[in-house]
């Protein structure tokens, strides 16, 4: 059974039919839907919509993009959500140097603050990398990132980047941009992870995969994802889908029988 292991479900995209997206995941057979925060009320919320259906696991974290919405004392806040045993992860948090939503300055020292607390509640990351990867890899290695791990989500440098993040025993997450005929370097970044270090994720309600590129994006189009990155691997669907599983739920120490 697939897992969606980044999906923003508390968006204001799906207010109107969260019930019958979830529906739709869970007949599209998956099991687990893990849902970044972005910045305080939004990973409440996620924990809101756990307590709520056990299919969605929360993660808590402050954004790039909101980082320079963090006041003070917001990292006492996060962390006492972050210790929360229904929590699985510290995300989605990092840089974003396409937008600089926020000032590059205020964005390292939130993502190395963030860092830190991921050290100290034990739990791992959910990496936000959009042309910063040379930054934050220097990051992760100073801040010693490597002892709590992650994922880098919706993975988009190079093969050399991504060579690197593995090197740090990081995991790699696929969206549906692998599905997109113009992602050419992402294709063979998918060629050479090893199976027991990816991941895949919607991004909803982002990114969606061909065919349903341009509509909104929700978790029950995960199989889509899988298919192609088997189809680039040369290998089943079914036996990717089984690496995947366990590798998300080895990352994010899931349980069998946590939904």
């Amino acid at each position: 059974m697939p897992l969606d292991s980044h999906a923003h479900l508390q968006m204001k995209a799906f207010q109107e039919d969260l019930p019958a997206v979830i529906d739709r995941a869970v007949k599209a057979g998956l099991e687990l839907i893990i849902v970044p925060g972005s910045d305080i009320p939004s990973s409440r919320k996620g924990i809101e919509l756990h307590n709520l259906d056990r299919h969605i696991i929360p993660a808590v974290g402050i954004h790039p993009h909101d980082a320079r919405k963090a006041g003070p004392g917001y990292i006492h806040e996060l962390e006492e959500l972050a210790w929360m045993e229904q929590v699985a992860a510290v995300g989605e948090i990092g840089l974003d140097f396409h937008y600089d939503f926020s000032p590059r300055e205020r964005q390292i020292q939130v993502l190395r603050e963030q860092i830190r607390l991921s050290r100290r509640v034990g739990k791992p990351m959910i990496l936000h990398s959009r042309e910063s990867q040379p930054e934050i890899l220097a990051i992760l290695r100073e801040e010693e990132g490597d002892r709590c791990g992650g994922v880098i989500h919706c993975f988009s440098g190079t093969v050399s980047e991504a060579e690197q993040f593995l090197a740090l025993g990081f995991y790699i997450g696929f969206t549906g941009i692998v599905t997109y005929k113009s992602a050419a370097e992402l294709k063979k970044v998918a060629q050479i992870v090893p199976e027991e270090r990816m991941l895949v994720e919607t991004d909803a309600p982002y990114l969606a995969p061909v065919p349903h590129r341009g509509d909104r994006n929700e978790p029950s189009f995960i199989p889509l994802i899988v298919e192609e990155l088997a189809r680039i691997r040369k290998t089943s669907p079914e036996q990717l889908d089984s690496a995947i599983i366990e590798n998300t739920r080895r990352l994010f120490r899931i349980k069998s029988g946590d939904s």
